[in-house]
C-alpha cells in the first residue's frame, strides 16, 4: 500500500523523536569534557554536510574529496570520545 505524504511525514517525525531521545541519553551519560567535544564535532559535522551537499550539487569532485577526508577525521575524534 502506498503511503500518503502526510503518513510519511508522521513516520519521519516519530523516527526523529526516537533519534533525539537516544541522542540525549548518550549525551547525558558523557563527562562534561566529552560533551563539549561531542557538541563541537556535531556542529562541524552539520557544517560539513551542508558543504558536501553544495559540492555534490556543483559536481566539485575535489571539494568532495577534501570534505570526505575531514569527515574521516571527525569520525576518528568520535571514536576517541566513545573509546572505540
Amino acid at each position: 500500500m502506498k503511503k500518503t505524504e502526510r503518513e510519511l511525514m508522521s513516520i519521519l517525525e516519530e523516527r526523529y523523536d526516537q533519534f533525539q531521545k537516544e541522542d540525549l541519553r548518550i549525551f547525558e551519560n558523557l563527562p562534561i569534557d566529552k560533551r563539549t567535544k561531542l557538541n563541537d564535532i556535531m556542529n562541524r559535522g552539520e557544517f560539513l554536510q551542508i558543504e558536501f551537499n553544495k559540492a555534490y550539487f556543483e559536481k566539485d569532485e575535489k571539494m568532495i574529496e577534501v570534505l570526505s577526508k575531514i569527515n574521516l577525521q571527525l569520525g576518528k575524534e568520535l571514536d576517541e570520545i566513545f573509546g572505540y
